[in-house]
């Protein structure tokens, strides 16, 4: 009898081991399979993200850009976009373009009401070189009911990147979200780099007056 025991009790841990050792095995095989899918995934993405950013150089339209842009944007995970750029035109006042993709409720009361001098994003950008989170922006009374108006529009969350161009140029890109997503700058912080440079270039040439050679 106590023969019989000690045979089955090594048996029954050696199965039991055995079992463990082949879901593991089972397991480590699924997560290398999601994460070679993750990985083509992640190549393909960033391979369209490429040909999307060396499409600009074809762009010659304002209207054109913008849509292009946007395109750009939504394939990031973000659902609009604004670009203000300031360039300076010689023996001329400087030249002011405005492209975005925000709701049209939005961008006439932004305009209607003057926003812009009392826009806590436009502040920042002009004292920082760093992209500005919206999460993290504190302000005047005033400049917070401007973040206030643009969440009722939809406009809830983002992060913008101030511009400065080869040629005195400067303004923001802001790339924004309808819902609180502040950890999505964190995760695309680097695609988003290689975005903001190739969107300012295009934009310069795209909307610098014809004739002028800055």
């Amino acid at each position: 009898l106590l023969s019989g025991a000690g045979i089955k009790t090594p048996l029954s841990c050696a199965g039991a081991g055995l079992a463990r050792s082949v879901k593991q095995q089972r397991i480590l095989a699924l997560s290398r399979c999601r994460d070679s899918i993750f990985a083509c995934v992640e190549h393909d993405m960033e391979k369209g993200l490429i040909e999307r950013l060396m499409a600009l150089d074809d762009i010659t339209e304002p209207d054109e850009l913008t849509t292009h842009i946007e395109r750009i944007v939504q394939g990031l995970g973000f659902d609009y976009f604004r670009l203000a750029i300031i360039i300076p035109v010689s023996h001329q006042r400087p030249e002011i373009r405005i492209l975005n993709s925000c709701p049209e409720e939005w961008i006439e009361s932004y305009s209607k009401q003057g926003m812009i001098a009392r826009d806590p994003v436009v502040a920042a950008a002009r004292r920082q070189l760093t992209p500005i989170r919206w999460d993290k922006v504190r302000g005047t009374d005033e400049q917070v009911d401007v973040m206030i108006e643009a969440a009722k529009c939809g406009l809830r969350c983002g992060v913008s990147y101030p511009l400065h161009g080869p040629r005195g140029e400067h303004g923001v890109l802001s790339f924004i979200t309808e819902r609180y997503q502040p950890a999505l700058y964190v995760e695309i912080a680097s695609t988003l780099a290689m975005v903001v440079p190739n969107v300012l270039e295009a934009a310069i040439r795209i909307c610098r007056p014809k004739g002028d050679a800055g």
